[in-house]
């Protein structure tokens, strides 16, 4: 009987180290450092971060979601009839044990459709989808349209 009990107690402290999905957390392969929004009294804005990827195989930005806007897209800017403008892409990967810059003129995560102005000093809840990993929650602080210097987020 105590045999039994041990094996069963085994099982369990297996299954709490594996989720039931099978994903893993992305915090733990995934750095995100000095996130920001641009504040925007308009229909859209748009977010900036540094990811570094702590793992040997390349990780993947796949999607964003904000409850301050009707949808966030993920862009970059390309090279077009002489002037850049903004596309959507699919993706935004990060390097095996290398870093990837979302940033004014680059990659950036735009929330479009606002549903009230972003105000300097607002803390805006950001949940962050990268292909094959858990959902990755955190908190990104509003700065001023002159302010491009980064700032902390939390997690």
């Amino acid at each position: 009987m105590f045999k039994k009990f041990l094996n069963f107690l085994g099982i369990l402290l297996i299954w709490g180290f594996f989720s039931v999905d099978g994903k893993a957390d992305a915090s733990s392969v995934i750095k995100i450092e000095n996130a920001w929004i641009r504040e925007s009294s308009g229909p859209n804005a748009a977010l900036f971060m540094t990811m570094t990827n702590l793992s040997d195989q390349t990780q993947a930005l796949i999607g964003a979601h904000f409850e301050v806007c009707a949808s966030a897209e993920l862009h970059t800017h390309k090279e077009e009839k002489g002037g850049f403008r903004m596309r959507p892409v699919e993706l935004i990967e990060i390097p095996p044990q290398g870093r990837q810059e979302l940033k004014s003129g680059g990659y950036h995560v735009m929330l479009l459709n606002l549903r009230a102005p972003l105000k300097e000093g607002d803390q805006i809840p950001v949940v962050l989808y990268f292909k094959g990993k858990k959902p990755f929650r955190m908190s990104v602080l509003v700065r001023g349209m002159g302010q491009e210097s980064p700032c902390p987020c939390s997690e």
